[in-house]
């Protein structure tokens, strides 16, 4: 530490100040490689500053295209292998539009927006509170603001000079020049869809662009505006509170990268919805060339991710048919047919031309798992389980119970005066209710219902 010591005589007295000067950043080499052509992210703090010292592969290595760079992390694609000096200065560095430290602070849990020129990019620099910062959740942007709530209070950095704001919509562009690949850095979230298309070439998804959630890339000379993330409504722009919205875009990208780390590309969302605390969100990815249609469910309470299918889709890119897909969409529908709702497919398996799908659902307030097996040759989807959980109320099972007892009690002349309780056995539903027969009333009936054959047995009892 270098001391500075100044000695002042005055009046007979010396007063003596030390002057403590700044530790200049630190400059570092880091080796970051594109293995199998695959995009690497190498975290490092750059200090906004990169160099490419030395090009390691025989593919090319070019800034913006096949290489990067944000505050926290230098990226490569496409093969590029390489060494970098980072936290430098002077010329022939890569310079960001980064640097501007932002403190915003969510005093007694309560909603704060901190006003600010964001540059369309915000980042997490550093959490200060012990409560969660989560990313569309508890904290958020937009063009002129940071906003955070539920207790985050964090350090927050600022600009990535790629991106800008339109209405709720954060737009990033991204253009391949002279028909070559480019790679834009942008957190996406799981979502980007093309906004404005600006070259003549038409731009095609996961032909001639596409995304993970580190960006957008382009190729074949597509260029084009793409609009990054949820929007308002996720939680970016403005504040979702405890809202799903954000919790379907934590889900969304949560699971994008578990799929980027089975070795999937150009991860899409393609619907995700919550049934408590569970999010199910099915995906479409590429993987040797091969389209596939990925589940996935994330639980909000613990951040753990379970890819739970994975089926490729016939036909290739662009078309053909998905058994799986139309499986649980049949499956699905059969549901809601018989009066379930808030239905979520939780997982698919194929076996030749069958799919056997498991679902959550609720009925009459109460929780249900369902297991439907659907065929393609004949295109039907059967229930062929229905397991009620905890809660109040009854549920479809219960409700066919009802039914058939009832039918089974008026063939052998009875009338169902009372429905008493019931309860859920291996083989069915045990229901209790009280019976009128020639001016006989029988309060001790039950009758025991078969949910495989669903048939019903009758025991009216004694008369009273």
């Amino acid at each position: 530490m270098l001391i500075l010591r100044t000695v002042l005589l005055a009046a007979g007295l010396w007063v003596a100040s030390d002057v403590h000067a700044a530790p200049a950043a630190a400059q570092a080499t880091i080796t970051c490689e594109s293995k199998n052509n695959k995009f690497k992210d190498c975290r490092v703090e750059t200090g906004g500053a990169v160099r490419l010292q030395q090009t390691l592969s025989t593919a090319r290595c070019e800034y913006g295209r096949t290489w990067g760079f944000d505050w926290n992390s230098v990226w490569v694609d496409r093969g590029c292998r390489g060494r970098f000096l980072v936290n430098g200065s002077g010329t022939g560095w890569e310079s960001g539009n980064w640097g501007q430290r932002v403190t915003c602070e969510s005093q007694q849990n309560s909603y704060k927006i901190c006003p600010v020129k964001t540059y369309g990019y915000v980042r997490l620099a550093r959490q200060l509170s012990q409560a969660p910062c989560v990313a569309g959740n508890t904290w958020g942007y937009k063009d002129d603001q940071i906003w955070v709530g539920n207790g985050c209070r964090a350090e927050f950095l600022l600009g990535s000079g790629n991106s800008n704001w339109e209405g709720d919509l954060r737009i990033i562009t991204c253009q391949s020049q002279d028909g070559r690949y480019s790679r834009c850095f942008a957190p996406t979230e799981g979502q980007v869809t093309l906004h404005r298309q600006l070259s003549n070439t038409t731009c095609v998804l996961n032909r001639n662009w596409g995304f993970d959630a580190n960006g957008v890339w382009v190729d074949n000379g597509c260029r084009g505006e793409f609009a990054v993330g949820g929007g308002s409504g996720s939680g970016w722009g403005g504040y979702p509170g405890a809202g799903g919205g954000a919790n379907l875009q934590r889900a969304g990208a949560a699971c994008s990268s578990e799929a980027v780390k089975r070795g999937y590309q150009n991860v899409g969302v393609d619907n995700a919805s919550q049934s408590g605390s569970i999010v199910f969100v099915y995906l479409r990815a590429f993987r040797n060339s091969r389209e596939y249609s990925v589940g996935c469910q994330y639980a909000l309470s613990s951040n753990r991710v379970q890819i739970t299918s994975e089926d490729q889709v016939t036909g290739g890119a662009g078309g053909g048919s998905n058994v799986a897909q139309r499986g649980r969409d049949a499956c699905a529908n059969r549901a809601s047919t018989m009066g379930y709702q808030s239905i979520n497919v939780t997982s698919s398996r194929q076996s030749g031309s069958s799919v056997t799908v498991t679902m959550a659902a609720r009925n009459q307030n109460r929780p249900w798992t369902l297991t439907c097996i659907y065929r393609q040759p004949d295109g039907t989807a059967t229930i062929t389980s229905q397991e009620a959980g905890s809660g109040s109320g009854g549920g479809n099972l219960f409700a066919d119970a009802k039914t058939v007892c009832e039918s089974q009690a008026r063939r052998l002349g009875y009338q169902v005066t009372r429905w008493g309780p019931a309860q859920q056995q291996s083989w069915g539903v045990k229901q209790e209710f009280s019976l009128a027969k020639g001016g006989r009333q029988y309060n001790g009936a039950d009758c025991n219902y078969n949910v495989n054959s669903r048939s019903a047995t009758v025991a009216p009892g004694n008369p009273d």
